[in-house]
Order: C-alpha cells, then sequence, then structure tokens
C-alpha cells in the first residue's frame, strides 16, 4: 500500500527500434484539473528519441508528484539466464552492459540489438527472430504478471511480429539509466519503496485498458475515424476522464492518451500499488503490470 498522492499521469507508448528518432514513441500527460490529457511534441519538432523520454521524465522532478506508466517489460522470466544475477539492477545492468560494448549511434540512444544478436549475449539462446531460433526459445516463457492480462501478453523473448521484446531491453537500459540511487527522486515499482518519491515509474500494458470496457483496442488505420473517436470516448470516460480531442491519429497516440486517463483512475486505489502476497517473491525479479489484479488465467 502507499499514501503518496499523486497530481500528474504521464503515459508513454515505446519503441525498441533502431535509430534516433520514433514515430511510435509518443506522450501523453494528464494533470488534476484538466479537462483530459494532451499529447505532447518534443520540443525541436521532431518525433520522440529515446534519450528526449529520458530527459523528459528527469525534468518531472520540478513538477507535482508524477505517476508514469511505460509500454514495456521491466524485467524477464525467472529463473534469469545468468545464475549470477541476484536481483533486477543486475539484470538492467547487464542488458547494458552488452549493449555499451557495441559502441555506435544506435546503441548510444538505447538500441538493445546486441543483447540478442551478439553471440556473447547470454539471452541469446532464448530468442526467437527471423532468421534466428535459439535452442531455448520457449515462446510460452512468460512472468507471471504477463500470465495474468487480457489479452494475453507477448514473450519478452519473441521478436517475430511486434517490438515488445525489442523495447522491452532497450526500456531496461533507460531503467538502468534513471534509476542510480534510491536518493535520486525517481522510483520504479514494484522493486523499489515509492512513499517519498517525486516520480514513480510503472510498467503498463495498454491492450488490457480495453477489455476492462468490453472494448476492443481500436485501430485507426483499419476503422472509421468515428468508430475510433466512440471507443476513446468509451475508455477514458470509464477511467473518469472528459470526451477526448478527435485529433488522435495513430494507434501509439491513442494508447498514450489512454494510459494517463488509466494512471489516474488506478491511482485512486492504493490496493494497486500491491503486488498479490503469493506473488510478491516473483514479482521482486520479474515486476508487475500496474492495474493487473489476480494471479494467472487458465
Amino acid at each position: 500500500m502507499t499514501d503518496v498522492k499523486f497530481e500528474c499521469f504521464v503515459g508513454i507508448d515505446w519503441s525498441g527500434s533502431k535509430g534516433r528518432y520514433h514515430k511510435s514513441i509518443q506522450i501523453a500527460e494528464y494533470c488534476w484539473g484538466d479537462i483530459r490529457p494532451k499529447v505532447l511534441r518534443p520540443k525541436d519538432g521532431n518525433y520522440w528519441s529515446r534519450s528526449a523520454v529520458v530527459e523528459y521524465i528527469e525534468s518531472l522532478r520540478t513538477r507535482p508528484t508524477t505517476l508514469v506508466g511505460i509500454d514495456f517489460a521491466f524485467s524477464i522470466p525467472t529463473p534469469y539466464p545468468n545464475p549470477d544475477l541476484s536481483d533486477v539492477r543486475e539484470l538492467w545492468s547487464l542488458v547494458d552492459d552488452i549493449c555499451v560494448a557495441m559502441l555506435d549511434d544506435d546503441v548510444r540512444e538505447y538500441y538493445a540489438g546486441p543483447v540478442w544478436s551478439s553471440e556473447a549475449s547470454p539471452f541469446r539462446p532464448y530468442f526467437r527472430y527471423p532468421g534466428h531460433r535459439g535452442d531455448l526459445f520457449d515462446g510460452k516463457r512468460l512472468r507471471r504478471t504477463e500470465k495474468a492480462t487480457t489479452p494475453r501478453a507477448t514473450s519478452v523473448y519473441k521478436l517475430m511480429y511486434s517490438q515488445v521484446g525489442r523495447g522491452s531491453f532497450a526500456g531496461m537500459r533507460v531503467l538502468k539509466s534513471l534509476s542510480p540511487s534510491a536518493d535520486c527522486g525517481i522510483a520504479v515499482w514494484p522493486f523499489d519503496k515509492i512513499d517519498r518519491s517525486k516520480i514513480v515509474i510503472v510498467e503498463i500494458y495498454p491492450s488490457a485498458f480495453y477489455p476492462m470496457v468490453q472494448c476492443r483496442r481500436p485501430n485507426p488505420e483499419k476503422q472509421t475515424r468515428e468508430a475510433v473517436e466512440e471507443v476513446i470516448a468509451r475508455v477514458v470516460q470509464h477511467f473518469g476522464v472528459g470526451r477526448p480531442e478527435p485529433e488522435l491519429s495513430t494507434q501509439d497516440e491513442i494508447d498514450a492518451y489512454v494510459t494517463a486517463a488509466a494512471l489516474s483512475h488506478f491511482s485512486k486505489d492504493a490496493s494497486n500499488f500491491s503486488v498479490p502476497r503469493h506473488l510478491q517473491a516473483a514479482a521482486s525479479q520479474e515486476g508487475w503490470i500496474f492495474g493487473i489484479t489476480g494471479g494467472e488465467r487458465p
């Protein structure tokens, strides 16, 4: 449980792709007193880069207490591939070390390609991606929290059709950068105590927000604008936020926008900051998706 009273809520849709700027990285912000969330644009006018996202999160230290939700897996299923890793921060450091050894511009932008492509990476045998299927790959290798999601989450080791795995390992590098110590004002839930933190970062799974309102995740490329807007309105109003602006044009913008609204809703119930007791040991290494309750689905 926590007595932290959050005033601002930030939803971040993420990317693990190569390159500096990414159209799929979107940030939405909502603070108490606002009519609705707003999608933020980077100052330089380009798309967001991962390093710019890091700078933005760090800048929140001067703002009211903020809950930040980011769409990537904060950890991997246990047991970890390297038995010498004792906690999640050692995992993040190992992921970062593997990448930093490859000194190029992509890696400086938190790209994590060496984690699955380098022959020296202890994670490589667990991955499947075009042209590679590791001897230890298992698509059902999921964290406890992923087994509890609806729809069921994809393994971080499956890099075939989505960016979830790529984004997750890039994200772990970001978390390593953002949380060097307990005194920096940033806490990563559920690994840190959050009561005295100015910024709390949680893992979110936007696809899970829509079934909570008996909706399918909207797709602007396949649905009419009116149909997409109706779904967004139903979801954010369920989370206690006013009807959205009609200018959300991509699925990534929508997910970030809905996430900001959902965070404001879930933050009102302190029990959402508690992992089910029987899963707390696992969550201390694997993490937990904010807003997901209960245990595994059958």
